[in-house]
């Protein structure tokens, strides 16, 4: 690994050891997406973590859903298919940043 990024992992290793912040902050990014899809009724595992894994149960849905976020709004949600998961168990990985979206 070249001695830069080996600087640059470590700064920022040795800044999210010392700041609660960016933690706090995904908390509540995910509790806010948790929220919204609840409100329109999208079914999620429930889960502790900043990750939103929401329920689509077929595999050719999944990377549809996960392509047309990427080419119609640049967001990229990570599918999981067969064999990440057992068949019938397709998910979409939300996983929201603790920082504000530009674009």
């Amino acid at each position: 690994m070249a001695p830069k990024a080996c600087a640059g992992a470590t700064a920022a290793i040795r800044h999210l050891k010392a700041s609660q912040w960016e933690r706090d902050r995904h908390q509540d990014r995910a509790a806010r997406v948790r929220a919204v899809l609840n409100t329109v009724g999208l079914a999620m595992t429930p889960t502790e973590t900043h990750i939103v894994p929401l329920m689509v149960g077929d595999p050719e849905k999944c990377r549809e859903a996960s392509d047309l976020l990427l080419s119609g709004h640049g967001i990229y949600i990570e599918p999981i298919n067969y064999p990440t998961g057992p068949r019938g168990t397709e998910r979409l990985r939300i996983t929201p940043t603790p920082y504000p979206m530009t674009h």
